[in-house]
């Protein structure tokens, strides 16, 4: 399964994560209130809390999920996985 998503459009890219949700089974809720925020050097992060763990490995950047932005269609993004696979953080590697 591959999303497509535009930085321009950073609600729909929360509610088509959050619609992943089926794919992985567990319910995720955004925790930001503007479906994203930055980090301290400025990227894009989005960070979603599962309500159980997530088979991490269904989760593949570039592949089932795409972030396209303005400068990349396919931006390269950093993925972390804490609290037993509970917390996703996203976070571009491009500002």
């Amino acid at each position: 399964m591959v999303i497509r998503l535009s930085l321009s459009h950073f609600m729909a890219l929360i509610s088509r994560l959050l619609c992943l949700c089926w794919w992985f089974s567990p319910e995720g809720s955004q925790i930001s209130p503007f479906g994203f925020s930055t980090d301290a050097k400025g990227k894009l992060q989005i960070e979603i809390l599962f309500n159980k763990p997530v088979d991490t490995s269904t989760f593949v950047p570039g592949t089932s999920n795409i972030l396209a932005m303005e400068t990349n269609p396919n931006a390269t993004v950093t993925v972390k996985w804490d609290l037993n696979n509970r917390f996703l953080t996203i976070v571009t590697n491009d500002l």
